[in-house]
C-alpha cells in the first residue's frame, strides 16, 4: 500500500504518478496506432498489422528495459568502486 502522508509521497506525488501513468498509456497507444497504420498502408492485412505492431512495441520495450537497467549497473558499479 502506498503511504500518501506522513513522510509519504503526498496527494501532489500521488496525482503526478496518476497523471504519468496516463501520459505513457497514451503515449503507448498513438505508436501502436500509428505503427499500424503503418503496416496496413504497406500492404498487410488487419489482423497481421495489429500483431506486428505489437511485437515492435515489445522489441522497443525489451531494449530499453535492457539499456536502462544496464545504466543503473554501470552507475551502481561506479558507486561501489569509489
Amino acid at each position: 500500500m502506498i503511504k500518501i502522508e506522513q513522510n509519504g509521497i503526498g496527494l501532489a506525488g500521488l496525482l503526478v504518478l496518476i497523471g504519468g501513468g496516463i501520459t505513457l498509456a497514451a503515449l503507448i497507444g498513438g505508436v501502436y496506432k500509428l505503427l499500424k497504420h503503418f503496416f496496413l498502408t504497406a500492404g498487410l492485412e488487419q489482423r497481421k498489422a495489429g500483431i506486428l505492431a505489437v511485437f515492435v512495441l515489445t522489441g522497443f520495450a525489451a531494449v530499453a528495459l535492457y539499456k536502462t537497467s544496464s545504466i543503473w549497473m554501470y552507475l551502481l558499479e561506479r558507486s561501489v568502486m569509489q
